[in-house]
């Protein structure tokens, strides 16, 4: 099996971001960019990073703790 290409883009205190790409739904982007332009999150990374921390910690039991720790999602709303 082929592995996708990613691209890793550092931050300042040093941990490691990855760029992947994804296919969803428009319905899915519509949602997603409403949610920006109404400031629950400052862009559409923001958004996604917290759904799918919030995927990670519904099914954290399949997954081993380092997988698993992923920040709060509620941390990425602006003014936060």
């Amino acid at each position: 099996m082929k592995k996708l290409a990613t691209t890793t883009h550092r931050r300042p205190n040093g941990s490691a971001r990855r760029t992947i790409a994804a296919h969803v739904d428009e319905a899915a982007v519509i949602g997603v960019d409403r949610l920006v332009e109404r400031g629950v999150f400052v862009n559409r990374s923001h958004a996604i990073d917290a759904a799918i921390a919030l995927l990670l910690r519904e099914y954290a039991q399949f997954l081993g703790k380092e997988v698993c720790n992923c920040g709060n999602p509620g941390t990425h709303r602006r003014g936060a």
